[in-house]
């Protein structure tokens, strides 16, 4: 495993690149799956997000954005075709509102999320539920005027480690050790990446197009 964990943050999704020449580089699948999209503004958002994970991808593997072949393994969750990956390169990808955040890493499993902060209704009620004492204790402490954006940083920590394949803060991890961070994702917006082992430094990018 390299030491290094790169996320990459896509702010704001709707000023990345041009569209139409995004397109291109999307499969028919991933085309057909954005048209799924309520309006043409969530399907630029869309479009864009995929696109530029293909770019950051191809300056990773040196494989033409739109020749990159992805795959689900486990649980859905989507890797690089091995024989276009030899040098074991591990990614994980989130969107929410207009930002993305893409986690790139080496021989390591990744999870990463983003949350656009909005109002939660019954967020007391799922903490009390759902989230492990530590992390309910941290919300019933929150001022009101904080408590959407704790609840929401909390559910950014357990969807990353869901997404790395490391359980989730309140169940027990499927197996080896995971790290978890909390990102920078500026007003508006919490986040948080999982990374498998301990010790790995982070690095963050903004991609501008």
């Amino acid at each position: 495993m390299t030491d290094t964990v790169e996320v990459w943050r896509i702010r704001p999704l709707r000023r990345v690149g041009d569209v139409t020449s995004l397109r291109a580089i999307l499969p028919p699948d991933e085309l057909a799956r954005s048209e799924r999209q309520v309006d043409e503004s969530s399907r630029g958002a869309w479009i864009t997000s995929r696109a530029v994970l293909r770019l950051l991808l191809s300056n990773y593997t040196h494989v033409p954005a739109n020749e990159l072949r992805l795959v689900a393994g486990k649980n859905g969750k989507p890797h690089l075709e091995s024989s276009q990956n030899p040098d074991g390169v591990t990614f994980n990808f989130s969107d929410s509102g207009d930002m993305a955040l893409v986690a790139v890493a080496w021989k390591r499993e990744v999870g990463v999320d983003v949350e656009q902060v909005r109002t939660v209704e019954r967020a007391a009620e799922i903490a009390a539920r759902k989230f492990s004492a530590e992390a309910a204790d941290e919300l019933n402490r929150a001022a009101d005027s904080d408590r959407d954006r704790v609840f929401l940083q909390n559910w950014a920590r357990h969807e990353a480690l869901l997404k790395a394949g490391a359980g989730t803060l309140w169940t027990q991890p499927g197996g080896g050790s995971y790290t978890v961070r909390d990102l920078d994702t500026g007003s508006g917006y919490v986040g948080a990446l999982a990374a498998e082992g301990a010790g790995w430094s982070l690095t963050l990018r903004d991609y501008s197009g």
